[in-house]
């Protein structure tokens, strides 16, 4: 899933990391848009053996990190 993050054009979604664990997945970081929260757990939903995405990414604006 890192990878996939990892190789998507959105450069913040490099800063994304992913625990998974009998295949629910974990999406944790920072960014600072919902855009780029939507646009990491839409890049790793379809991934073979996720079943479930949690995001908890928290959305901070750049000014505010």
């Amino acid at each position: 899933a890192e990878t996939c993050l990892r190789a998507n054009s959105y450069l913040a979604l490099k800063n994304v990391s992913c625990e998974y664990d009998g295949g629910i997945l974990t999406l944790r970081g920072c960014l600072p848009t919902y855009y780029l929260k939507q646009m990491a757990q839409a890049a790793v939903a379809r991934l073979q053996g996720v079943e479930q995405v949690v995001n908890e990414i928290v959305v901070l604006p750049s000014g505010r990190r």
